[in-house]
C-alpha cells in the first residue's frame, strides 16, 4: 500500500486519479447522445376524399415519437363530373388536417365536439411535424368540407429519439467510480493525517 508523507502528495494523487478518469471516460462513451430510429411507419399515400367526407390514417405510437409528413391537394379534372367551368372552383378548395388520439377520434366520428392535438384548417399543401404526447393509437384525419372531391398525395413517417441504455449505464458507472474514489480518498486522508 502507498504511504503519503504530506498533504501535497495526497492532493497530487487525487489530481492524478481525476485526470485518468476524465481521460478514460469520454473515450469509452463517445457515442451520439440522441439516435433517431425509424419506427413502423414510413409510407406514401394517395387519397380520394368525397365531398363532405374524410379519410384517416391510423398510427400506433409511443410517447415521444415524432410523426411528420407532407401532403398536397392536386388537380385532376376527372374527379369532378359535370360542368367543366365549375372545375376551376374545385382547384381552389382546401381541406382540414387533424391529428388526434383515439378518444377524440371517436368523438369526431360521432360528430361530437372533439379536441385535436394538432390542426391546420383550409390548407392545400402542408409540411408538418408533431411529437406524440402519450402512447397509443393516433389518427391523421383529412377532412373535406367542400362540395367537390379532393385528391391528396403525400407521405408520413414515424420516428423517435432516445438515449441508448449503454450510454446511461456508462454515466452511472462513472458516477459510482467517482463517488467511491472520493470516499476512499477521504478515509485514506484521515488515516494519513492521524
Amino acid at each position: 500500500m502507498m504511504t503519503f508523507h504530506n498533504r501535497q502528495e495526497i492532493k497530487q494523487y487525487e489530481c492524478l486519479i481525476l485526470i485518468i478518469l476524465l481521460t478514460i471516460i469520454p473515450t469509452g462513451c463517445s457515442t451520439s447522445h440522441t439516435i433517431s430510429y425509424t419506427n413502423q411507419l414510413q409510407s406514401e399515400y394517395e387519397l380520394i376524399i368525397d365531398a363532405f367526407s374524410w379519410e384517416m390514417i391510423p398510427i400506433n405510437c409511443h410517447e415521444g415519437d415524432i410523426v411528420s409528413g407532407q401532403f398536397q391537394v392536386s388537380s385532376d379534372g376527372s374527379l369532378y363530373p359535370g360542368d367543366e367551368q365549375k372545375y376551376d372552383d374545385w382547384t381552389q378548395e382546401d381541406i382540414h388536417f387533424y391529428i388526434m388520439n383515439e378518444s377524440n377520434y371517436f368523438l369526431f366520428q360521432e360528430d361530437q365536439e372533439f379536441s385535436a392535438a394538432y390542426s391546420r384548417l383550409d390548407v392545400s399543401e402542408l409540411q408538418w411535424s408533431f411529437r406524440i404526447p402519450t402512447e397509443g393509437r393516433w389518427y391523421l384525419i383529412f377532412y373535406n368540407d367542400s362540395i367537390y372531391m379532393m385528391k391528396l398525395t403525400g407521405s408520413v413517417s414515424d420516428s423517435y429519439d432516445y438515449i441508448p441504455i449503454l450510454l446511461m449505464i456508462g454515466f452511472l458507472s462513472i458516477l459510482v467510480i467517482l463517488i467511491g474514489s472520493t470516499l476512499y480518498l477521504k478515509k485514506w486522508r484521515q488515516k494519513a493525517i492521524a
